[in-house]
């Protein structure tokens, strides 16, 4: 009890050789930015993706909707007393993995930036115009 324990990566850690994920550089590696609503609830009216696509190192943009014909949407299911598994099918609980007509959170990908830096994904997300109608949110559990 009380005693100093060696850390064994604290070596290289503090001398510059530890590798780090941000370093890793892959042929054919592209890196990813996501645009996200700053709405808790929010329709989605149109996204211009048009001047994100034209920049430099940009290899896509892709909005929900082009994203939900790649990828179905997220099964979505509650455990009741952590015995009976309730499968929800009504269209209000499907979920695809970007919004699609509605944002539903804060922070909900609405927008996907593919680019060859993480540099050029993040300038070209902070391109993509999405333009929002607010919609009432809930406050409370109620």
């Amino acid at each position: 009890m009380g005693a100093r324990i060696k850390r064994k990566e604290d070596p290289r850690l503090l001398t510059g050789h530890a590798r780090y994920v941000g370093n890793i550089h892959l042929p054919g590696l592209c890196h990813v930015a996501f645009v996200r609503s700053p709405y808790a609830h929010a329709s989605i009216r149109h996204i211009d993706v048009q001047s994100a696509a034209a920049m430099p190192g940009v290899q896509a943009v892709v909005t929900g909707r082009e994203f939900a014909q790649w990828c179905p949407p997220l099964p979505i299911t509650l455990a009741a007393n952590n015995a009976i598994a309730i499968d929800l099918q009504h269209t209000d609980c499907i979920r695809h993995a970007m919004a699609i007509d509605r944002a539903r959170y804060v922070g909900e990908a609405v927008a996907t930036v593919i680019a060859d830096t993480p540099e050029q994904a993040a300038d070209a997300a902070l391109a993509v115009l999405v333009q929002y109608e607010a919609l009432p949110v809930a406050v409370g559990v109620d």
